[in-house]
């Protein structure tokens, strides 16, 4: 074993940049996988911990009394014996914009939820910033952390926030961590006032929504509750759910897109390294037969030449191993950090032992098992034949091609060509290597750029398609439906006007044997197609016994266009024909859209308590407002849609940001050392030609650009095939990454610029390797060929 040793660390030493090389492509295939890995088993850490140790309620009901009489339906759950606790939390949503210490800004819609009076033992809050105290004082507020990082409020900030049309001035006294609502991503979220705040600026009458926070002793319970709660009244609750699932699901979403997707490419780059590996013990084998004649003659076994090969790539091994767990565990935190810190984390600690376990055994059993397949060359070498020619047959094929049927190209191009076509093993492997290249480059830059333009294409993700919406600020002097619609429809830089709302009164009744959903319905007037919602099937509907469901909605209950559905519209059940099928983030992916005619038709009372407007093509949507809010302002508020916070994706934007760079750099990096390994592979294994080509009179420089014309030609090749790969493929995988999230279709929008520049930029990486690795030819010893 010394012997096999010895020799193993002679070919590390011989080949120090080959080695290096090696080490690399090891490191990147261990930080990707490891780190995917990694992501995926501790994304749910951080909240699981948070969550228990706050005793957080699993299921928060978004309670409105209009319908069902809250003491009664407070006693029904608290009577339940699954229950720890039950706390009704008042509260307003509120929508105007807030001033942030003097600057006024849309801030997104915000409960203003009043913190009780009561012995809490569920529920409890985690101060970030500020003393620690049970309750606000007078004109204090508690601000989730997530919301605080978003809008970037800190300790002691004033805000004023429009209660009922009062200004009212209140006090940051605390960041802290809501256990459901801390979430970067959670929109509405929750601002905590002292109790009975809001009963000093609203009647009891306009007081009818409420959070109710329920913690059970085993949230397995949660659905056996739901099932009795609709035998014993009779209908589903209404209202929505925001349950232990989704409040999940709401923390861990962008970490578990980022997670899957690098599992995917973690597998591409294994497979890569395996086959460059692969490659480099060929290279070196053929680059060693002399060597390796000797060592039999010597005599080394068959087993003991492929030990050299085990040896000497498990040291390269455990050279790349601490330093690609290390990076991995480094880029884990990283990834995290955002979660942590919305959870009240300063760092983040993942539980790395097991995955770097794994990710060793993984990769020791890869490595060992290539090596040996691919050292079974030099087992079959002739030792006599080795040391007489310096060659075997067994590796030693003549190529049929000659350059004088290439005569007509100039000298560089002929070798090109002839090379191409003497090494196809070696010319389409680099010609995918570059395909694949290409598909990861055009996949991040427009992924990246998918979500990044979520904003202007919401339609679809779900939303409507509006850039300005009104709300009422004096109901008691504001127009009615038909008035307002008749009163600004012609107006001459408004698209489409539609009135809307969002009604918690509504439920999708079990049917088919399959149980009852809670779900929100979105509720729109005037012409869908025109304000912008879009459907994947059917069309928007047009008759008031007519609706459209989401794409979750339809897979659950089986139905398609055409088919018949019993929902609880404003509280009241009723048979709609489904004429069309819609994707949505929103609520989950859940819930249904119906006409304002159809909800009015119910109840001519409800309250649908905003207009969406569109405005025509390059309209100034900001001179639009400030036009409308200067004649309406007392009666009505114009707020942009994309400034208005409701919609956040900043997040989403850095964390898929973050992926597309790290993905990038990663691909990039294995193919400077592809090319390089293949370059050095292709000089070693014919340092005799290029010796004759010198013989003959051809200069360092005609050699060099042969095998740059060479990787030019296939690179452009492989970013032929690359990128329209990559363009089909992306939309079919990030869709199958988001499916269960109420997308059936990635939203997928191409950027040129980006993906015309995928084309330079492979060609000039696999350029840069070639121009590294031709200094081998500088080495080629006229004088050493003539004794060879």
């Amino acid at each position: 074993m010394r012997s096999v040793s010895i020799v193993a660390w002679s070919n590390i030493k011989r080949r120090k940049v080959q080695s290096i090389l090696v080490i690399l492509t090891m490191m990147v295939s261990i930080v990707l996988f490891s780190t995917s890995i990694g992501i995926l088993q501790n994304q749910n850490d951080p909240f699981e911990q948070m969550f228990e140790k706050q005793q957080g309620s699993q299921v928060v009901l978004d309670f409105d009394q209009r319908h069902t009489d809250l003491d009664i339906f407070v006693s029904w759950w608290k009577s339940q014996d699954e229950i720890v606790d039950v706390i009704t939390y008042p509260y307003m949503m509120i929508s105007d914009s807030i001033v942030h210490n003097g600057s006024t800004k849309s801030m997104g819609s915000v409960m203003i939820t009043e913190r009780v009076n009561h012995d809490y033992q569920t529920d409890l809050l985690t101060f970030v910033e500020g003393a620690k105290k049970e309750y606000p004082g007078e004109n204090e507020v508690f601000i989730p952390t997530g919301y605080a990082y978003n809008w970037n409020i800190e300790l002691n900030d004033q805000l004023i926030i429009s209660l009922n049309g009062v200004p009212v001035l209140f006090n940051v006294a605390g960041i802290v961590v809501d256990p459901q609502y801390s979430a970067t991503l959670t929109s509405p979220s929750r601002i905590w006032v002292q109790d009975s705040t809001l009963k000093n600026y609203y009647t009891d009458v306009e007081l009818h929504q409420s959070l109710v926070s329920i913690r059970f002793h085993d949230y397995s319970d949660y659905e056996t509750l739901m099932t009795r709660y609709e035998s014993d009244f009779g209908h589903p609750f209404f209202g929505f759910i925001y349950d232990y699932d989704f409040i999940a699901y709401m923390y861990t979403f962008v970490e578990s897109i980022i997670a899957m997707i690098m599992l995917v490419f973690s597998i591409i780059i294994l497979i890569i390294s395996i086959i460059v590996i692969v490659f480099t013990i060929t290279n070196g084998i053929r680059a060693d037969l002399k060597q390796i004649g000797i060592y039999k003659t010597l005599g080394f076994s068959k087993k003991q030449t492929t030990q050299i090969y085990v040896f000497q790539y498990v040291v390269l091994l455990f050279f790349a191993l601490p330093i690609g767990l290390f990076l991995s565990y480094s880029l884990i935190r990283l990834i995290l950090k955002q979660l942590a810190q919305s959870v009240g984390l300063n760092s983040i600690s993942p539980d790395y032992f097991l995955i770097g376990i794994v990710t060793s055994i993984v990769m020791l059993f890869l490595i060992v098992l290539s090596t040996i397949l691919s050292s079974r060359m030099a087992i079959n070498i002739k030792p006599i034949e080795t040391i007489r020619y310096s060659v075997s047959e067994k590796v030693n094929k003549k190529t049929n091609i000659s350059l004088a049927k290439l005569k007509h190209m100039n000298v560089s191009c002929m070798i090109a060509v002839k090379s191409i076509l003497s090494n196809l093993k070696h010319s389409i492997f680099i010609f995918i290597s570059v395909a694949v290249l290409s598909l990861v480059f055009t996949f991040s830059f427009n992924m990246y750029h998918s979500i990044s333009k979520m904003n202007d294409n919401l339609s679809m993700w779900g939303f409507d398609a509006s850039e300005v919406f009104v709300t009422t600020d004096s109901k008691s002097e504001a127009m009615d439906y038909e008035t307002f619609i008749s009163t600004f429809a012609n107006h001459s830089q408004i698209s489409a006007i539609s009135l809307h709302g969002v009604m918690v009164d509504a439920s999708i009744a079990s049917q088919d044997d399959i149980s009852s959903t809670t779900a929100l319905g979105f509720v729109y007037g005037g012409v869908w197609d025109d304000i912008g919602l879009t459907n994947i099937k059917g069309s928007n509907p047009l008759n008031n016994d007519e609706v459209s469901i989401s794409y979750l909605t339809a897979e659950k209950y089986k139905k398609s266009v055409g088919d018949q559905i019993v929902l609880y519209v404003a509280g009241i059940e009723k048979t709609m024909k489904i004429t069309g099928i819609y994707q949505s983030l929103n609520a989950g992916g859940w819930g249904f859209r119906v006409k304002a005619e159809s909800v009015i038709e119910i109840d001519p009372n409800y309250d649908l308590p905003r207009y969406l407007i569109k405005l025509n093509d390059n309209e100034d949507v900001n001179y639009f407002i400030d036009e409308f809010n200067a004649l309406h302002g007392d009666i009505y508020t114009a707020r942009s849609v994309k400034d208005s916070g409701e919609i956040n994706v900043d997040q989403i934007v850095v964390m898929i940001g973050l992926v597309s760079v790290t993905l990038s750099l990663i691909f990039g990096v294995v193919s400077v050392i592809i090319i390089f390994n293949f370059m050095m592979m292709y000089i070693f294994d014919h340092h005799k030609e290029f010796g004759i080509y010198k013989a003959i009179g051809m200069d360092e420089k005609t050699l060099r650009d042969s095998l740059r014309i060479k990787i030019i030609f296939l690179s452009c090749l492989g970013v032929i095939m690359g990128i329209p790969l990559a363009l089909h493929l992306t939309p079919v995988l990030l869709s199958l990454f988001i499916n269960n999230m109420g997308l059936a279709r990635f939203p997928f929008e191409v950027n040129i610029v980006f993906t015309l520049f995928v084309f330079p930029l492979a060609v000039l990486i696999q350029l840069f390797s070639v121009n590294i690795a031709t200094k081998k030819l500088k080495s080629i010893n006229l004088r050493e060929l003539i004794v060879d």
